[in-house]
């Protein structure tokens, strides 16, 4: 049985037996006791209002809600609930008044100590026989503990974001540095690699051509093969092409880089 009609027979069993007693105030006051019931055994706030938003009844939770506001009954909603002095902006029960349809929307409020919260509030039309509005049901459900956990979640969120970017910033700043890293020990192996060739092992070639001595062809070999073991960890950074020479060729390269003339070079 859906709970409407539970309701359907409690309204129609008593109210037809009191109908039957020809006591109207009794029924009268029947309804009001069990209304007040209703109202009572919901635990949010809730709030009756005429088309012109005047407050003409309210439940327990608003009563205890706006204690400091009491009396209330007859005045602008906006006025008592909101401290203004005209319609709060895009107001949902104005617009469920101009629509015909329920509206919700989460609207702020003020505590007696200044403090805000946060409302969620639903706002329901009542008609008459006649589908004409009459006033609003508005049904408010305070929802400060989940907005702040909100708020708080967004501005983590956002400080992760920013935390996030400046991560990839340094990322992006530190290759390249490697990058820049991995350009400067190139460079510098190629020059040491360059130097050797062209200006160290054709002297050291030059020496072991005219040595006669077999000590110093000795340690002129000795220095030939320590350079070469220098060379050999370059040779992964620096370009194939700077490693084709010959020493003779890196001799003459360099005597032509110095400014040697073509005969000398020859001699």
């Amino acid at each position: 049985m859906k709970e409407k009609d539970f309701l359907k027979d409690i309204i129609y069993s008593n109210s037809n037996e009191i109908i039957e007693s020809g006591d109207h105030e009794k029924l009268i006051h029947w309804f009001d006791r069990f209304l007040d019931n209703v109202f009572g055994s919901i635990q949010e706030g809730i709030s009756i209002l005429d088309r012109d938003l005047n407050i003409t009844g309210t439940n327990p939770v608003m009563d205890k809600w706006y204690e400091h506001k009491k009396p209330y009954i007859g005045k602008k909603c906006y006025s008592v609930y909101h401290d203004r002095d005209r319609p709060c902006i895009n107001c949902p029960t104005i617009r469920a008044i101009k629509s015909g349809t329920s509206m919700v929307d989460t609207v702020s409020y003020r505590n007696p100590d200044g403090s805000k919260g946060w409302h969620e509030l639903f706002s329901f039309p009542l008609f008459d026989g006649f589908s004409n509005i009459i006033g609003i049901i508005e049904y408010v459900r305070d929802i400060t503990s989940l907005k702040k956990i909100q708020d708080m979640s967004h501005k983590l969120k956002k400080r992760i974001d920013t935390q996030k970017q400046a991560l990839l910033e340094q990322e992006s700043a530190i290759k390249v540095l490697f990058r820049e890293k991995g350009k400067e020990e190139k460079k510098i192996a190629k020059n040491i690699f360059r130097n050797i060739n062209l200006l160290v092992l054709p002297l050291v070639h030059e020496l072991k051509s005219i040595t006669k001595d077999k000590r110093d062809a000795e340690i002129i070999e000795l220095i030939e093969s320590y350079l070469e073991n220098i060379k050999k960890p370059l040779l992964d950074k620096i370009p194939v092409e700077t490693c084709n020479l010959t020493p003779r060729e890196a001799q003459i390269l360099s005597l032509i880089k110095n400014g040697i003339a073509s005969k000398n070079i020859s001699s």
